[in-house]
């Protein structure tokens, strides 16, 4: 029964060595990377300072390169459904056209960034 207890307290001790040791190596990116993972992301609402979108008609129109659209390819329609949103809730007056009617406009129109404006 003693010879348990000491390979326990043997391997507990080894092991908070060994992750310790792992620590001080990786500095401190994996701290950091725990803690994030714990608390999660800041988040900080700013209020917005530009009221020069008031009672007007916008559209939200997200580009993204081939990097970004290759490794996530929802992540401009998620983008844009969400800043379409919060425009909608947050500026009074504006008239937000749909994410849909968006994501069309730019599949007929491949070059729509080169489109004067």
């Amino acid at each position: 029964m003693q010879q348990r207890n000491r390979q326990f307290i043997y391997h507990t001790w080894t092991s908070l060595l060994l992750l310790t040791f792992c620590l001080l190596v990786s500095g401190c990116d994996a701290l950091g990377f725990m803690v994030y993972a714990l608390n999660g992301p800041e988040t900080e609402i700013v209020p917005a300072e530009y009221t020069g979108l008031n009672n007007s008609r916008l559209a939200v129109l997200v580009s993204a390169d081939s990097n970004t659209l290759y490794q996530s390819p929802e992540a401009p329609n998620a983008i844009c459904s969400a800043v379409t949103r919060e425009l909608a809730t947050k500026v009074p007056g504006c008239i937000v056209l749909q994410p849909s009617k968006v994501n069309a406009y730019v599949e007929d129109n491949p070059y729509w960034h080169t489109i004067p404006y």
